[in-house]
């Protein structure tokens, strides 16, 4: 039996057939994550599919805070005009990041911010999708009459939000300068 030790110190590969089980690898965590991205780009579909259709009507839910209406966004943030080609561009880049950052997380075992990068680009492909399908990106949920927003944005204002979360709560190792002497 050859025995090949992982980079990361964790579970060694046996090259004897006996390969150890699936729950001890990245490549599980990578799938449930991407099953994570998919759910949030089907929700957010789902939900969009439901006003466009007028299944979901367009009122106040309440009143001078939150409202469901229609809305084609033709921008980026806030309706900002960008060119169609940098706007690609941009999301190509985004989507390069998300996929090397998550793939790097799992391989460190850092679940946490796997997931929450999984729902950004979950939340990123949504609106990917509307604008390459329909030239714009559908907005229906408007906040104090001011900001309309999508699931889409939701999950990437979230995901970023947990993933913040994660990165400043993670314990910073102690140098010996650190520790004091009694």
């Amino acid at each position: 039996m050859v025995v090949i030790p992982t980079e990361s110190g964790g579970t060694p590969l046996l090259m004897d057939g006996n390969s150890p089980p699936i729950e001890n690898t990245p490549n599980k965590a990578i799938l449930i994550a991407f099953c994570f991205c998919g759910g949030a780009f089907v929700i957010d579909r789902i939900a969009k599919w439901l006003v466009m259709n007028n299944v979901i009507l367009v009122r106040d839910v309440i009143p001078g805070l939150i409202a469901i209406t229609k809305h084609h966004n033709l921008g980026l943030l806030g309706d900002t005009s960008v060119p169609s080609l940098l706007m690609y561009g941009l999301n190509a880049a985004a989507f390069a990041v998300l996929v090397y950052a998550m793939v790097s997380h799992a391989g460190k075992r850092e679940t946490g911010k796997l997931f929450a990068l999984a729902v950004v680009l979950g939340g990123a492909i949504g609106n990917l999708y509307d604008r390459t399908v329909y030239c714009y990106v559908f907005d229906w949920l408007m906040f104090f009459n001011l900001s309309i927003i999508n699931l889409a944005d939701a999950f990437i204002t979230l995901g970023l939000i947990a993933y913040a979360w994660l990165a400043l709560k993670q314990e910073k190792p102690k140098s010996e300068s650190d520790v004091s002497v009694v």
